[in-house]
């Protein structure tokens, strides 16, 4: 597959002008650029998670993510399908102002694109707070942590013994001003993963050296992804001109 080198400026801008053609408004599609491009400029997937979630992304816009449950141990929220491209930075906020002081658990159903997380960690450490998000796919545990004041989580993945396939669309966030309590927390969860199995770490030391480089030198784009977005930016210039044509009487 060809592919061409991008600026993250350029990229930013492309991104945005393409969640808005499907439709997203202005907070939603400024998150969902902002997302997309912190994982691909800090070393992860982030152009291949959003190719492959584009059509379901085309499809339909805004979901509400509606409070089910503010019983301890912890706050439900369902997220009936949302994208964490679009609503992941509205979560971490969310959980940050439920409880801003204490710990603090939230458990989100029904999520899509929950790797788009990682770019919102850091509203919990710009709090001053350590944060723990996790999630499961059929065969792995997906793990990320950040200390207060970090930029960057690190990431690990882990193959699991105990999935449950109830909650292959849960995300679950832990936020505390006690590390110590995060990293129990992350402790008893490796506890429930494949002990010979080697777990897959990105330190968020890396991830900041990986959007230096990225920086300087550009951020390489699949050709064919880059077509769609470019597609469903030019929405955006013809509803601008059509609307431009009716201001004028025309």
């Amino acid at each position: 597959m060809s592919s061409i080198n991008m600026s993250m400026n350029e990229l930013s801008a492309l991104l945005k002008r393409s969640f808005e053609g499907l439709g997203y408004c202005h907070a939603e599609y400024e998150d969902a650029a902002a997302s997309v491009l912190w994982l691909e400029a800090h070393g992860l997937p982030g152009f291949e998670t959003v190719a492959r979630a584009w059509p379901r992304l085309s499809a339909g816009t805004g979901t509400e993510i509606q409070i089910t449950n503010r019983n301890e141990p912890a706050t439900i929220v369902d997220g009936g399908g949302a994208s964490l491209f679009t609503a992941g930075r509205a979560l971490a906020e969310f959980a940050v102002g439920a409880r801003p002081v204490d710990d603090a658990r939230l458990e989100c159903r029904h999520v899509c694109d929950r790797l788009a997380i990682l770019s919102s960690m850091k509203v919990f450490s710009d709090n001053g707070s350590a944060a723990l998000a996790y999630w499961q796919d059929e065969q792995s545990l997906h793990m990320a942590i950040i200390e207060a004041g970090q930029p960057c989580p690190d990431y690990r993945i882990k193959s699991t013994k105990d999935c449950d396939k109830r909650r292959l669309d849960a995300l679950y966030l832990v936020h505390s001003k006690n590390r110590e309590c995060i990293h129990d927390e992350s402790s008893a969860l490796l506890l429930k993963t494949t002990e010979q199995s080697a777990a897959r770490h990105m330190a968020g030391s890396e991830m900041s050296e990986y959007r230096r480089n990225r920086l300087l030198n550009g951020i390489e784009i699949d050709s064919s992804l880059r077509q769609a977005l470019i597609a469903s930016a030019e929405r955006v210039l013809v509803e601008s001109t059509e609307q431009s044509r009716r201001g004028a009487g025309e």
